[in-house]
């Protein structure tokens, strides 16, 4: 232990002054010692490299040893161009975590296993009970935790996609965030690939509250440059940037045939009709072309179309320089000509143009619709084209359409710019048409598979992809999501293997516990010892609240630092629940209502609905009323509430005074869940003859 707890000063040490010398507030989070040659050498791992302080960027193929060999065994980096190989034996490592100069916790790996060591008293003690540092310690922390199979898919070529599979609390963000650093790296070895520019990445993620929490940690992570966005926030601005004119999205529910029109829109199928209807299109304008043109004597454009290929809009646009090159070199007569053959193009290139109109024509088209939708009875075809009539056209023309769309026409619109320009076009600069060059999509689970493929269609490469999610986390009934095996074939590429990972690195085993009961299948193993859940049966809604005054008052005594989260299953209950929770804890701590961009991650209480916290993780979960009404025994009401226990890392505790949700039974019954308070099992009563005479 005196060998450990020495190792542990030490490093304070060098921390301290490596800090104030190099003036950078983390110099790194890790070291690792290893005989190399014969000699024994202390490796410091962080986010930057620096030669004479031997502290090695994490991403370079010298950290390799830290994150994939354990103590005893031999190591030998990734050979890379113009440089050596290094090779030896590790000895230990170790992982930092810090306030400021001062080390607060030590993480060792050695022969002899797994130790932690807090500071206590100016020096270092060894941790009993060992947990890992709070969900407030942030993504860079999370860089000296990484384990070996997160790391290799972080590190893996950029010849093949990464898509993960996970449990709940598995690392499946941290490996997209942590993969798109490693991207950006530029490597000062020579011949290696040039790093990705950030401003060309794309996150996609499933809401507000997650977008904000990962736009965070990727700017911690120097990656502000990133574009981070839920899907509908990303599509309406790149829709924006593209369409001349207004957009204004709208939910429609309140139309007449809504859930059929919505159903139908998400539907592959029309997503192949789009890609149809605007093949069509081109047959059109060629044939208009070749009746406008003719007057003119100039056909041989025509010919020429013909002969070219690629998105319609970027081969008129190579038509008009033509023309217009022809202008500039003309005289006479002939200038007239080809001022008019030029403005025919220019007409030509406006309506090609008109998304929105494109849309409210091709939602309108059920011939065209049937052939790609064979199996939808006509009469749901003709009731989706009465609800986008309805939807668009509600200044009353028809023809001109009015600046509405739905939430939902945000991918199909989205798909017309893309099929009809090759990528994503500027307004402002006609010639100017842009791809990404990496994509993250997290909670893949959640978008359905048009979206998917409108999101393939941003990207340059496909294999530039890195998909992450977990079906057992599914909430949104409407995704209908192509499932794991058929998105990694439609991605099309070599290597596309689905990755499963099992290990839980966030929950205690016994909040896992719970959550394997209410999905069924393989049982989580290898998680953190911790505390078991429990349900608190109250008998008023009153009863209620004061059970969740109390248990906020014994996580604020036992860690004033945390982050606690109080999940109700709607928005307007949670509003409502903060609120009154922050009148009377007032000056106790800090309570939140979390909604989209108003979530807060720090120390105290937040109050939110179940839709919110996708993909966020808290010290501590309170759930709210976990009824069957809020929590059905269906697939998304399981999702759903899989998803909210799942977000805890420490604690769970379920509070209700209505009747509970069966999806707990199994836990109940198995002991994962401690039930405290009334029980709805009867109590066994007996009559006096039972109990006094023989059968």
């Amino acid at each position: 232990m005196r060998d450990l707890i020495g190792m542990a000063g030490q490093l304070q040490g060098d921390y301290a002054r490596q800090r104030a010398d190099l003036r950078v507030e983390a110099p790194w989070f890790g070291v690792f010692d290893a005989v190399v040659n014969g000699k024994a050498l202390r490796y410091r791992v962080g986010e930057c490299r620096n030669i004479e302080h031997r502290i090695v960027d994490w991403r370079s193929p010298i950290a390799q040893p830290y994150y994939q060999t354990e103590p005893g065994a031999d190591f030998e980096t990734d050979p890379t161009p113009g440089r050596a190989q290094v090779a030896g034996v590790l000895h230990a490592k170790a992982a930092v975590f810090a306030d400021r100069a001062v080390l607060t916790r030590v993480q060792v790996v050695d022969r002899d296993g797994r130790h932690a060591l807090v500071a206590a008293d100016g020096s270092f003690a060894l941790e009993t009970g060992a947990r890992p540092p709070s969900s407030l310690a942030g993504l860079p922390s999370l860089a000296a935790l990484l384990t070996p199979e997160q790391y290799a898919l972080i590190t893996r070529s950029r010849d093949r996609p990464v898509i993960i599979q996970g449990r709940a609390g598995s690392g499946k963000t941290s490996v997209a965030l942590h993969r798109i650093a490693w991207l950006t790296f530029a490597s000062d070895a020579p011949d290696a690939p040039p790093p990705v520019a950030k401003e060309r990445i794309l996150v996609v993620m499933f809401n507000k509250a997650l977008s904000t929490f990962v736009g965070s940690s990727l700017k911690e992570l120097g990656m502000d440059g990133v574009v981070i966005d839920t899907f509908h926030g990303w599509a309406l601005q790149r829709i924006r940037d593209a369409y001349v004119g207004k957009v204004e999205p709208t939910s429609g529910g309140a139309i007449e045939g809504h859930d059929v029109a919505v159903s139908l829109k998400k539907r592959l199928g029309t997503l192949r009709a789009l890609d149809a209807f605007v093949a069509q299109q081109e047959r059109a304008f060629v044939s208009w072309l070749r009746g406008r043109l003719e007057p003119y004597r100039a056909l041989d454009l025509v010919d020429r179309w013909n002969a070219s290929s690629g998105p319609v809009i970027r081969r008129l646009q190579a038509l008009r320089r033509e023309a217009r090159e022809a202008l500039n070199g003309s005289r006479g007569r002939e200038a007239e000509q080809r001022a008019e053959v030029e403005a025919i193009l220019a007409q030509a290139f406006n309506r090609m143009r008109k998304y929105k109109e494109d849309l409210y024509k091709f939602l309108r088209s059920e011939a065209l619709l049937a052939e790609h939708l064979p199996d939808v009875p006509p009469e749901d075809l003709a009731t989706l084209a009465e609800y986008q009539q309805r939807l668009q056209s509600r200044e009353g023309n028809s023809k001109r359409p009015g600046p509405y769309v739905a939430w939902e026409d945000l991918g199909l619109l989205l798909r017309l710019i893309q099929v009809k320009n090759g990528g994503f076009p500027d307004k402002d600069d006609d010639e100017r048409v842009s791809l990404y060059e990496h994509l993250v999509v997290d909670e893949a689970q959640d978008f359905g598979a048009l979206d998917l493929q409108v999101l393939f269609g941003a990207v340059r490469d496909r294999r530039a992809v890195t998909i992450v999610g977990d079906v057992n986390q599914k909430i949104i009934p409407a995704a209908d999501f192509m499932g794991w095996s058929a998105l990694a074939r439609e991605l099309g590429v070599d290597g596309g293997a689905v990755t499963r990972l099992e290990v839980a690195h966030r929950a205690t085993q016994p909040i896992m516990d719970v959550a394997d009961a209410l999905v069924g299948g393989e049982a989580t193993v290898g998680a953190r010892a911790g505390r078991r859940p429990r349900y608190f049966r109250e008998a008023t809604s009153n009863g209620v609240f004061d059970r969740v005054l109390r248990l906020i008052d014994d996580h604020v005594a036992r860690d004033e630092a945390a982050h606690l989260c109080v999940v109700c299953a709607r928005r307007n209950e949670a509003e409502a629940l903060a609120a009154r929770l922050a009148q009377v804890l007032d000056g106790v701590t800090e309570i939140r209502f979390g909604h989209n961009q108003q979530f807060v991650f720090g120390r105290g209480v937040t109050v939110t609905n179940y839709h919110q916290v996708k993909g966020l993780e808290f010290d501590a979960v309170i759930v709210v009323e976990p009824t069957a009404a809020h929590y059905p025994a269906t697939d998304n009401g399981r999702g759903a509430l899989y998803t909210v226990c799942t977000r805890a890392r420490e604690r769970l505790d379920l509070v209700g005074s209505g009747p509970m949700t069966p999806l707990l039974d199994a836990a109940i019954a198995s002991g994962a869940l401690e039930l405290v308070g009334a029980s709805e099992v009867p109590a066994a009563t007996f009559s006096e003859a039972e109990q006094e005479e023989p059968f």
